[in-house]
């Protein structure tokens, strides 16, 4: 509610000042008349414009505010809220995932140092590049999507073997330290 709050402040403190001005202005009209000879002629004459589109705004103000509320998150026994769960869910199993294969990332700059290979080899690169396509329309998700993921994953991984392969010599290059380099003496 907090970030609804802080979202909508504005809209709600456009509608006090709506309001308030207008009200200033009904205070000033009883004023001009008397306080006993209120009338509402005399409003209607000299500022009833002001009032109506102060109020008109104070109004429109207001619904933006209740609209803003409306649109927090669902509740949690909400069919929104179960599907954002299971999303929350692949989440998590895509972090578990990348994680391992940032530890085979690892384990490929050691195997790539060792024997002499860079880290970018064009021909891998299709190849994995065109495997994923075949997967994603055989899943029926979106090819660009696959292939925009995948190139970013592949661009990531390539310049993070350079940076292993380039960094300082790693005591287990199949450790857990995602930024300990594998260089050292070669066998």
């Amino acid at each position: 509610m907090r970030s609804g709050f802080v979202k909508s402040a504005p809209w709600l403190l456009l509608a006090i000042f709506c309001f308030a001005v207008a009200a200033i202005h009904v205070a000033d009209a009883a004023r001009e008349a008397g306080a006993i000879l209120f009338s509402w002629h005399k409003l209607l004459d000299d500022q009833l414009l002001n009032v109506v589109l102060l109020a008109a705004v104070g109004f429109w103000a207001i619904s933006r505010v209740l609209a803003s509320w409306r649109d927090k998150a669902a509740p949690s026994d909400s069919p929104l809220a179960s599907v954002r769960t299971r999303i929350n869910k692949l989440d998590d199993d895509l972090v578990a995932l990348l994680a391992r294969r940032q530890k085979l990332i690892q384990t490929a700059a050691s195997i790539k140092w060792t024997n002499d290979i860079p880290a970018r080899v064009p021909e891998r690169v299709e190849e994995v590049l065109r495997r994923v396509a075949q997967r994603a329309k055989a899943e029926n998700l979106d090819v660009a999507l696959s292939q925009s993921l995948w190139c970013d994953i592949i661009e990531w991984s390539i310049a993070y073997e350079e940076r292993l392969m380039s960094g300082p010599p790693a005591s287990d290059p199949l450790n857990n330290d995602p930024g300990a380099g594998v260089t050292g003496v070669k066998p």
